[in-house]
């Protein structure tokens, strides 16, 4: 054993984890859990899942993430830690050929969206905002702030 561990998507379905280079996709009958179509990550509890996309930089990472499967498909209504950043690639983006006025309102319509969709009797641990918000969206800032306060937010950043 070399200390390194590799973790390998081959389809949403299949996990293979494999230490030194030896795939470890057997469970403890030896039969192969590839096979058998075994999803070890979905099968995580919730909170450990939670842990697992807090450490996503962006919420839209966690977002497009859950796409891959059923399970998570809603997961992010009910994560604990919000991050969103205008420096985002894909607001990055859509700066070069949109005005910076309607990637701005597109962002907050983003964050509005996420805000309104989650699950309101989850406890936002962390609420992290980064980039640029122009100083004409009081109200909009006014509005995430009472609605984080609602949540009991812990932590902003």
């Amino acid at each position: 054993m070399n200390g390194r561990l590799a973790v390998t998507l081959e389809n949403p379905k299949i996990l293979r984890l494999s230490e030194g280079g030896h795939d470890d996709a057997r469970s403890e009958g030896g039969h192969d859990d590839a096979s058998e179509g075994i999803d070890r990550i979905s099968n995580l509890p919730e909170s450990i899942l939670h842990h697992i996309f807090s450490l996503v930089d962006d919420t839209l990472d966690v977002i497009t993430a859950s796409a891959v499967s059923r399970k998570w498909r809603y997961i992010w209504l009910s994560m604990p830690s919000l991050a969103f950043s205008t420096f985002h690639k894909i607001w990055s983006d859509k700066r070069k050929t949109l005005s910076f006025h309607k990637v701005n309102e597109e962002f907050k319509d983003f964050v509005n969206w996420v805000l309104m969709s989650q699950n309101s009797s989850i406890t936002v641990q962390s609420f992290c905002l980064c980039g640029y918000i122009h100083e004409s969206d009081d109200y909009t800032l006014y509005r995430w702030m009472s609605v984080l306060a609602d949540r009991n937010c812990r932590s902003l950043v």
